[in-house]
């Protein structure tokens, strides 16, 4: 799947070095959170913790920045620990200085470095991605915001969740509503994550798909 091109520098005045446009900017993608749960028992745990600096203990959190200026992003990693499995939390947003030196995870490969610690290519993944579309090039596909009456009073709805119909995306709800100028949209899907092939780029136009079965671009 394709996505959008990176904005061009060519109009900054000469000495002046362009902002990266990250990938969720790219898609109006305000962030993307991912819920990964390993069995402690496909999991080398002890590598792990050495190999990402973290003390041994029940939970971590942490930032993870890119080692790419271009990436235009920055992770954050939290995780748990428990009897039977590890649960992982990867969340993207924009923004986030490149790093300095070659200490692993970065933003960019934080899943291929997981997937050097599980003993099976994929794990399941709970997702939400989170989007902010501009009114100006997109529209709902069903009529909102609508009134209703209660308690009889006029009542305005502006915002509305949604089970969605099964796709080839595998997203299972998603949330609609409308700010001033923008729809605020959000998907959430259960899926496979395949640590080593994992990209953030083609993941985020997939979820970014996943919101026109509620949306649609205006023509």
């Amino acid at each position: 799947m394709s996505y959008p091109r990176k904005r061009s520098s060519a109009a900054l005045p000469k000495g002046r070095r362009a902002r990266p446009i990250s990938v969720l900017e790219q898609f109006q993608c305000e962030d993307v959170h991912y819920d990964i749960e390993v069995p402690l028992a496909l999991f080398d745990l002890k590598s792990f913790l050495k190999k990402a600096g973290i003390p041994r203990g029940n939970r971590w959190s942490g930032t993870l920045n890119p080692k790419d200026r271009g990436a235009g992003y920055h992770a954050h990693f939290k995780g748990r620990v428990d009897e039977e499995r590890v649960r992982l939390t990867i969340e993207y947003y924009t923004g986030g200085q490149p790093l300095r030196d070659d200490a692993e995870p970065f933003a960019e490969t934080v899943m291929q470095f997981l997937g050097s610690f599980a003993k099976e290519p994929t794990a399941q993944a709970f997702i939400i991605a989170r989007f902010a579309k501009p009114k100006d090039h997109w529209r709902s596909r069903f009529n909102l915001p609508f009134r209703v009456t209660m308690a009889e009073s006029e009542v305005v709805i502006d915002g509305i969740s949604l089970v969605l119909p099964k796709n080839p995306l595998r997203a299972i709800a998603g949330f609609l509503g409308v700010g001033e100028r923008v729809y605020n949209a959000a998907v959430n899907l259960v899926r496979p994550v395949e640590f080593s092939t994992f990209d953030i780029h083609n993941e985020i136009a997939s979820f970014n798909e996943a919101t026109t079965i509620f949306l649609e671009r205006v023509p």
